[in-house]
């Protein structure tokens, strides 16, 4: 026994492990070369039809990418020109808010001037009633003393 010689004979526990060792390889070697044989040449044949299918796959992939890339890069040509177009509408539409921002703010600038100067008209007008009512008081009163002097023998 040539695998008992590898072991140190003083050494049981080892010892039991070669002769364990011995009777696995013993066993194997009932096994008919056959049998590794045939399991090999089916993992090849699976092999080969793993790496077909693989490769079939991989073909309808290509295929598949060849007829939906210029559909896709289409779509994606249209998308940046629409991109584009609202980006651009954007701006004129952000311009047009300033613009309009603008006259609002000259506007809110004309309606309080206005606003002051109606304020000030009718003061004026109230100042100006106040005044005309008074004179025309003055001239009833004026009226009425020289009709009445007028009637007085």
């Amino acid at each position: 026994m040539a695998v008992n010689s590898v072991f140190d004979a003083n050494d049981t526990s080892n010892h039991d492990t070669g002769i364990l060792s011995a009777d696995v390889l013993s066993s194997q070697a009932e096994i008919p070369e056959n049998t590794f044989q045939e399991d090999h040449e089916r993992a090849e044949e699976a092999y080969r039809i793993l790496q077909s299918q693989y490769e079939e796959t991989l073909k309808q992939w290509d295929e598949l990418l060849m007829v939906c890339l210029p559909e896709a890069e289409r779509k994606y040509e249209q998308a940046m020109e629409t991109n584009a177009q609202l980006e651009k509408e954007k701006s004129n539409l952000m311009s047009r808010v300033d613009t309009m921002q603008g006259s609002m703010q000259q506007l809110g600038h004309i309606l309080c001037e206005t606003r002051t100067e109606c304020v000030e008209a009718k003061r004026k007008y109230e100042v100006e009633r106040k005044l005309h009512k008074y004179v025309q008081g003055r001239a009833s009163t004026r009226r009425r003393r020289i009709v009445g002097e007028s009637q007085k023998p």
